[in-house]
């Protein structure tokens, strides 16, 4: 198991016609997905990141400070991703949330 299974499992759901919560929790899986693909790359390299919540915000830091393009950028899509997560986990009133169109979106922006 690793993030890229949970992208993928975002993607089969990103695309499930008319199902409000397959697309929620295909956002959901999308950043978490793009998180532990961020967090295993961290490893590779050495780093042992904190382990607790404040993991999410030390990889974004951390890519964000690197000084890489790629990885400032891989901390954007985490950050967009994150804030897409907490609202189609934690606010069922934004419709937005459940859209296959931005579910599609999220799986694509997970890839990147």
């Amino acid at each position: 198991m690793n993030g890229s299974d949970f992208i993928a499992l975002a993607g089969k759901l990103a695309v499930t016609p008319a199902d409000e919560a397959a697309h929620r929790t295909a956002i959901s899986r999308a950043y978490y997905g793009a998180f532990h693909v961020a967090r295993s790359l961290l490893l590779e390299f050495g780093f042992r990141p904190v382990g607790n919540a404040n993991v999410h915000a030390f990889i974004r830091q951390y890519l964000g400070a690197s000084g890489h393009p790629e990885a400032y950028f891989a901390s954007t899509e985490l950050s967009y991703l994150q804030a897409a997560r907490n609202r189609a986990d934690y606010d069922l009133e934004d419709r937005r949330m459940a859209s296959r169109d931005f579910a599609m979106k999220c799986v694509e922006q997970a890839h990147r």
